[in-house]
Protein backbone atom coordinates (compact mmCIF):
# COMPACT_ATOMS: atom_id res chain seq x y z
CA UNK A 1 0.00 0.00 0.00
CA UNK A 2 1.16 3.68 -0.13
CA UNK A 3 1.34 4.43 3.01
CA UNK A 4 3.87 1.87 3.94
CA UNK A 5 6.78 2.53 6.53
CA UNK A 6 10.03 4.65 4.31
CA UNK A 7 13.40 3.82 5.51
CA UNK A 8 15.89 6.16 6.21
CA UNK A 9 17.96 6.00 3.25
CA UNK A 10 15.15 6.90 0.99
CA UNK A 11 14.17 9.79 3.41
CA UNK A 12 18.15 11.13 2.47
CA UNK A 13 17.39 9.41 -1.61
CA UNK A 14 15.37 12.51 -2.37
CA UNK A 15 16.89 15.79 -2.49
CA UNK A 16 14.44 19.23 -1.58
CA UNK A 17 11.80 16.52 -1.29
CA UNK A 18 11.09 17.49 2.72
CA UNK A 19 11.44 21.78 2.03
CA UNK A 20 8.88 21.21 -0.94
CA UNK A 21 6.90 19.46 1.02
CA UNK A 22 6.99 21.25 3.82
CA UNK A 23 5.81 24.71 1.38
CA UNK A 24 2.80 22.85 0.10
CA UNK A 25 1.68 21.99 3.61
CA UNK A 26 1.66 25.22 4.77
CA UNK A 27 0.17 26.48 1.76
CA UNK A 28 -2.92 23.83 2.06
CA UNK A 29 -2.98 24.20 5.85
CA UNK A 30 -5.74 27.14 4.48
CA UNK A 31 -7.37 24.31 2.34
CA UNK A 32 -10.40 23.61 4.97
CA UNK A 33 -12.53 20.47 4.36
CA UNK A 34 -15.92 22.36 3.36
CA UNK A 35 -17.39 19.24 2.48
CA UNK A 36 -16.23 15.70 1.97
CA UNK A 37 -12.37 15.27 0.71
CA UNK A 38 -11.90 14.54 -3.17
CA UNK A 39 -12.15 10.86 -4.83
CA UNK A 40 -8.02 11.50 -5.48
CA UNK A 41 -7.24 13.27 -2.04
CA UNK A 42 -4.33 10.67 -0.88
CA UNK A 43 -4.38 12.13 2.59
CA UNK A 44 -6.28 13.73 4.72
CA UNK A 45 -5.09 15.47 8.49
CA UNK A 46 -7.95 16.95 10.45
CA UNK A 47 -9.72 19.47 8.37
CA UNK A 48 -6.65 19.77 5.60
CA UNK A 49 -6.10 16.96 2.45
CA UNK A 50 -3.61 16.79 -0.36
CA UNK A 51 -4.48 15.36 -4.09
CA UNK A 52 -3.03 13.26 -6.08
CA UNK A 53 -2.43 15.95 -8.66
CA UNK A 54 -0.93 18.01 -5.70
CA UNK A 55 1.51 15.54 -5.18
CA UNK A 56 2.32 15.04 -9.02
CA UNK A 57 2.58 18.38 -9.71
CA UNK A 58 5.13 18.75 -6.91
CA UNK A 59 7.57 16.08 -8.27
CA UNK A 60 7.54 17.01 -11.49
CA UNK A 61 8.59 20.37 -10.48
CA UNK A 62 11.66 18.37 -8.88
CA UNK A 63 12.32 16.13 -12.33
CA UNK A 64 11.35 12.86 -9.56
CA UNK A 65 9.46 10.04 -11.04
CA UNK A 66 5.71 10.88 -10.43
CA UNK A 67 4.24 7.42 -11.53
CA UNK A 68 6.39 5.88 -8.78
CA UNK A 69 4.83 4.17 -5.88
CA UNK A 70 7.65 4.91 -3.53
CA UNK A 71 8.38 8.10 -3.64
CA UNK A 72 4.68 9.28 -3.77
CA UNK A 73 4.58 7.25 -0.55
CA UNK A 74 7.52 8.85 0.79
CA UNK A 75 5.69 12.12 -0.36
CA UNK A 76 2.71 11.40 1.71
CA UNK A 77 4.37 10.47 4.66
CA UNK A 78 6.42 13.72 4.73
CA UNK A 79 3.22 15.55 4.19
CA UNK A 80 1.52 13.85 7.16
CA UNK A 81 4.05 14.49 9.47
CA UNK A 82 4.22 18.26 8.61
CA UNK A 83 0.80 18.82 8.99
CA UNK A 84 0.34 16.96 12.39
CA UNK A 85 4.02 19.48 13.11
CA UNK A 86 1.45 22.44 12.04
CA UNK A 87 -1.41 21.29 14.05
CA UNK A 88 0.76 20.77 16.97
CA UNK A 89 2.12 24.24 16.70
CA UNK A 90 -1.40 25.95 16.30
CA UNK A 91 -2.61 23.87 19.61
CA UNK A 92 0.08 25.69 21.23
CA UNK A 93 -0.01 29.29 19.75
CA UNK A 94 3.45 29.38 18.42
CA UNK A 95 1.84 31.41 15.14
CA UNK A 96 0.85 34.27 17.31
CA UNK A 97 4.37 34.87 18.37
CA UNK A 98 5.55 38.07 17.38
CA UNK A 99 9.32 37.11 16.47
CA UNK A 100 7.22 34.16 13.96
CA UNK A 101 5.41 37.31 12.69
CA UNK A 102 8.14 39.31 12.10
CA UNK A 103 9.88 36.44 10.11
CA UNK A 104 6.43 35.96 8.20
CA UNK A 105 6.42 39.49 7.20
CA UNK A 106 10.45 39.28 6.09
CA UNK A 107 9.48 36.36 4.29
CA UNK A 108 6.22 38.11 2.31
CA UNK A 109 8.62 40.72 1.66
CA UNK A 110 11.82 38.90 0.18
CA UNK A 111 8.91 36.63 -2.06
CA UNK A 112 7.51 39.57 -3.70
CA UNK A 113 10.51 41.47 -4.43
CA UNK A 114 12.01 38.23 -6.41
CA UNK A 115 8.96 37.83 -8.39
CA UNK A 116 8.68 41.76 -8.50
CA UNK A 117 12.25 41.17 -10.44
CA UNK A 118 11.50 38.48 -12.31
CA UNK A 119 8.42 39.88 -14.11
CA UNK A 120 10.36 42.95 -14.81
CA UNK A 121 14.12 42.42 -15.39
CA UNK A 122 13.96 40.37 -18.34
CA UNK A 123 17.88 39.09 -18.71
CA UNK A 124 19.13 38.17 -22.86
CA UNK A 125 21.40 35.24 -22.97
CA UNK A 126 24.94 36.86 -24.78
CA UNK A 127 25.45 35.76 -28.34
CA UNK A 128 28.75 33.39 -29.20
CA UNK A 129 30.39 36.79 -30.11
CA UNK A 130 29.88 38.76 -27.11
CA UNK A 131 30.96 36.43 -24.87
CA UNK A 132 34.15 35.93 -27.03
CA UNK A 133 34.71 39.81 -27.18
CA UNK A 134 33.58 39.95 -22.97
CA UNK A 135 36.56 37.31 -22.74
CA UNK A 136 39.02 39.62 -25.09
CA UNK A 137 38.61 42.11 -22.75
CA UNK A 138 38.77 40.35 -19.62
CA UNK A 139 41.67 37.67 -20.18
CA UNK A 140 43.93 39.27 -17.67
CA UNK A 141 41.04 37.98 -14.53
CA UNK A 142 40.61 34.75 -16.25
CA UNK A 143 44.57 33.40 -15.60
CA UNK A 144 45.09 30.42 -14.01
CA UNK A 145 46.74 30.95 -10.53
CA UNK A 146 47.85 27.03 -10.13
CA UNK A 147 49.55 24.44 -11.89
CA UNK A 148 47.01 22.47 -13.55
CA UNK A 149 46.80 19.12 -15.02
CA UNK A 150 44.06 16.75 -17.43
CA UNK A 151 43.72 12.93 -16.59
CA UNK A 152 42.83 10.26 -17.53
CA UNK A 153 42.90 7.31 -15.34
CA UNK A 154 41.83 4.05 -15.44
CA UNK A 155 41.69 1.41 -11.99
CA UNK A 156 42.18 -2.35 -11.91
CA UNK A 157 42.33 -4.76 -8.97
CA UNK A 158 46.05 -6.11 -10.13
CA UNK A 159 49.41 -4.78 -10.49
CA UNK A 160 49.18 -7.74 -13.73
CA UNK A 161 45.92 -6.54 -15.58
CA UNK A 162 48.16 -2.59 -15.36
CA UNK A 163 50.89 -3.44 -17.02
CA UNK A 164 48.81 -5.04 -19.95
CA UNK A 165 46.80 -1.78 -20.20
CA UNK A 166 49.00 0.52 -20.11
CA UNK A 167 50.35 0.06 -23.87
CA UNK A 168 47.19 0.60 -24.87
CA UNK A 169 46.60 3.70 -22.84
CA UNK A 170 49.32 5.50 -24.83
CA UNK A 171 47.66 4.71 -28.42
CA UNK A 172 44.63 5.35 -27.21
CA UNK A 173 43.60 9.29 -27.41
CA UNK A 174 40.49 9.35 -25.87
CA UNK A 175 38.71 8.06 -22.77
CA UNK A 176 35.76 6.70 -24.73
CA UNK A 177 37.93 4.99 -27.13
CA UNK A 178 39.26 3.15 -24.85
CA UNK A 179 36.12 1.98 -22.95
CA UNK A 180 35.48 1.50 -26.72
CA UNK A 181 38.59 -0.87 -27.78
CA UNK A 182 40.01 -2.11 -24.73
CA UNK A 183 36.51 -3.31 -22.35
CA UNK A 184 37.29 -0.43 -19.78
CA UNK A 185 34.49 0.21 -17.20
CA UNK A 186 36.41 2.07 -14.34
CA UNK A 187 37.83 5.19 -16.06
CA UNK A 188 37.61 8.70 -15.28
CA UNK A 189 38.39 12.03 -17.25
CA UNK A 190 39.57 14.78 -15.17
CA UNK A 191 39.96 18.46 -16.39
CA UNK A 192 41.79 21.08 -14.80
CA UNK A 193 42.62 19.87 -11.29
CA UNK A 194 45.34 22.09 -9.22
CA UNK A 195 48.29 19.55 -9.01
CA UNK A 196 48.79 21.36 -5.41
CA UNK A 197 45.58 19.42 -4.58
CA UNK A 198 46.31 16.00 -6.04
CA UNK A 199 47.56 12.98 -3.62
CA UNK A 200 50.75 12.72 -3.33
CA UNK A 201 51.00 8.83 -5.45
CA UNK A 202 49.25 10.54 -8.24
CA UNK A 203 51.21 13.66 -8.39
CA UNK A 204 54.64 12.13 -7.97
CA UNK A 205 53.28 9.44 -10.99
CA UNK A 206 52.56 12.08 -13.44
CA UNK A 207 55.96 14.85 -12.97
CA UNK A 208 57.90 13.23 -15.14
CA UNK A 209 55.28 12.67 -17.44
CA UNK A 210 54.89 14.57 -20.93
CA UNK A 211 51.32 15.76 -22.70
CA UNK A 212 49.62 11.81 -23.60
CA UNK A 213 51.96 9.82 -22.05
CA UNK A 214 50.92 6.96 -19.44
CA UNK A 215 52.46 6.19 -16.06
CA UNK A 216 53.52 3.21 -14.67
CA UNK A 217 50.89 1.39 -12.67
CA UNK A 218 50.14 2.98 -8.88
CA UNK A 219 49.20 1.47 -6.09
CA UNK A 220 46.11 3.79 -4.72
CA UNK A 221 43.78 2.54 -2.30
CA UNK A 222 43.79 -0.82 -2.72
CA UNK A 223 43.50 -0.30 -6.48
CA UNK A 224 46.17 -0.09 -8.94
CA UNK A 225 46.09 3.08 -11.42
CA UNK A 226 47.52 3.93 -14.96
CA UNK A 227 46.89 7.47 -15.58
CA UNK A 228 47.00 9.36 -18.58
CA UNK A 229 48.55 12.80 -18.70
CA UNK A 230 46.43 14.81 -21.00
CA UNK A 231 47.64 18.71 -21.01
CA UNK A 232 49.69 19.98 -18.43
CA UNK A 233 48.45 23.60 -17.88
CA UNK A 234 51.03 26.14 -16.03
CA UNK A 235 49.56 29.09 -13.70
CA UNK A 236 49.59 32.40 -14.33
CA UNK A 237 48.55 31.39 -17.95
CA UNK A 238 45.40 33.08 -19.49
CA UNK A 239 42.62 30.18 -19.32
CA UNK A 240 40.90 29.58 -22.33
CA UNK A 241 37.81 30.67 -23.57
CA UNK A 242 36.51 26.93 -24.26
CA UNK A 243 37.41 26.15 -20.61
CA UNK A 244 35.80 29.34 -18.79
CA UNK A 245 32.84 29.95 -21.62
CA UNK A 246 29.88 28.83 -18.78
CA UNK A 247 31.54 31.13 -16.12
CA UNK A 248 31.74 34.18 -18.78
CA UNK A 249 28.31 34.09 -20.01
CA UNK A 250 26.66 33.79 -16.16
CA UNK A 251 29.31 36.95 -15.20
CA UNK A 252 27.74 38.22 -18.09
CA UNK A 253 24.57 37.72 -17.30
CA UNK A 254 24.75 38.75 -13.92
CA UNK A 255 26.23 41.89 -14.87
CA UNK A 256 23.40 42.98 -16.82
CA UNK A 257 20.86 41.84 -14.22
CA UNK A 258 22.76 44.25 -11.86
CA UNK A 259 22.22 47.06 -14.09
CA UNK A 260 18.89 46.50 -15.12
CA UNK A 261 17.76 46.37 -11.85
CA UNK A 262 19.57 49.42 -10.82
CA UNK A 263 17.63 51.00 -14.02
CA UNK A 264 14.47 49.59 -12.75
CA UNK A 265 14.71 51.23 -9.25
CA UNK A 266 16.06 54.26 -10.48
CA UNK A 267 12.61 54.35 -12.77
CA UNK A 268 10.95 53.73 -9.33
CA UNK A 269 12.52 56.72 -7.64
CA UNK A 270 11.77 58.96 -10.61
CA UNK A 271 8.13 58.03 -10.61
CA UNK A 272 8.04 58.82 -6.89
CA UNK A 273 9.47 62.07 -6.61
CA UNK A 274 6.88 63.28 -9.27
CA UNK A 275 3.61 61.68 -6.99
CA UNK A 276 5.43 62.63 -3.78
CA UNK A 277 4.79 59.05 -3.06
CA UNK A 278 7.90 58.74 -1.11
CA UNK A 279 9.47 61.32 2.14
CA UNK A 280 12.03 60.79 4.73
CA UNK A 281 11.88 62.10 7.88
CA UNK A 282 15.13 62.32 10.03
CA UNK A 283 16.37 65.03 13.05
CA UNK A 284 18.69 67.67 12.92
CA UNK A 285 21.12 66.90 15.28
CA UNK A 286 22.01 70.60 15.80
CA UNK A 287 18.68 72.36 16.37
CA UNK A 288 16.96 69.21 17.29
CA UNK A 289 13.97 69.88 14.47
CA UNK A 290 12.58 67.76 12.13
CA UNK A 291 13.52 67.85 8.16
CA UNK A 292 12.08 66.25 5.24
CA UNK A 293 13.62 65.99 2.28
CA UNK A 294 12.35 63.87 -1.13
CA UNK A 295 14.38 60.50 -2.24
CA UNK A 296 18.01 61.26 -3.00
CA UNK A 297 18.15 61.09 -7.01
CA UNK A 298 20.98 59.50 -7.43
CA UNK A 299 21.58 57.06 -5.13
CA UNK A 300 20.97 53.84 -7.18
CA UNK A 301 24.58 54.70 -8.91
CA UNK A 302 26.12 53.69 -5.92
CA UNK A 303 24.00 50.03 -5.52
CA UNK A 304 22.50 51.19 -2.00
CA UNK A 305 18.72 51.37 -1.56
CA UNK A 306 18.47 54.16 1.03
CA UNK A 307 14.16 54.51 0.34
CA UNK A 308 12.27 54.00 3.19
CA UNK A 309 9.16 55.62 4.52
CA UNK A 310 8.58 56.48 8.72
CA UNK A 311 5.76 57.49 10.61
Amino acid sequence: MILQGIDTKDLMKTAGLMLAVSLLAILTSCKLLDSEPPADALAVVGEHWITHDDIVADLASMDIDTTSDREIALYVNQWIDTQLLLHEAHKQELHRDPEFLRRMRDLETDVLVSRLMDANILVETPSSQAIVDYWKDHTGEYTRVANEVSLIIARVDTRNQAWRLREGFDQSSSAAQMREEMGLNRIDTLHYLSVDRLPSEIAQAIEPLRSGHSSLPVEYQGEYLIIKLVERLRAGRPRSLEEIEPLVEARMIAEQRSRLRLEYIEALRREARQSGLVRIRFDDDQSGSVQQTEIAPDSTETGTDTTSTQE
